[in-house]
């Protein structure tokens, strides 16, 4: 093998890309932060009881006419993505858990009501932070 002299795009093994269907009439938009519902079923992350972090709308789907599980919500986990960041960072929350504050933006742990862990600063910039966001699962399910 000879050394590099240009780009090479590499295959990886990254993250799996996965598919569950939508708690019900939810539009899901690419980018958008995504948690399981109690019932396993997937639904845009909000700060709200009982959600857990799944994690990033990989596909845009408008489950808007449909019922709950009707079509696949294709999302990504496991990754370091750049996400909004409610209120003033630093550099010295390096490490410190973030989560939900609502779809497309993070908070610090304890600053939200029902703190939807979505992973840990890696680093940041004005307004954004990189977050390793956590492998997301269903706690239950979907039938």
């Amino acid at each position: 093998m000879t050394a590099l002299s240009a780009d090479k795009l590499r295959e990886t093994q990254g993250t799996p890309q996965r598919g569950y269907g939508p708690a019900g009439v939810d539009i899901f938009y690419v980018g958008a932060m995504l948690c399981f519902d109690a019932t396993g079923y997937l639904v845009p992350a909000a700060d709200t009881v009982n959600l857990n972090f799944a994690g990033i709308c990989s596909g845009y789907v408008d489950n808007s006419a449909g019922s709950a599980g009707d079509v696949d919500v294709e999302f990504e986990h496991g990754m370091v993505e750049k996400v909004a960041f409610s209120g003033s960072v630093t550099l010295a929350m390096g490490g410190e858990s973030v989560t939900v504050a609502d779809d497309a933006t993070v908070e610090l742990a304890g600053v939200s009501t029902n703190d939807v862990e979505v992973g840990t600063i890696e680093r940041w910039e004005a307004g954004f932070v990189w977050v390793a966001c956590r492998r997301g699962y269903a706690a239950t399910p979907a039938a």
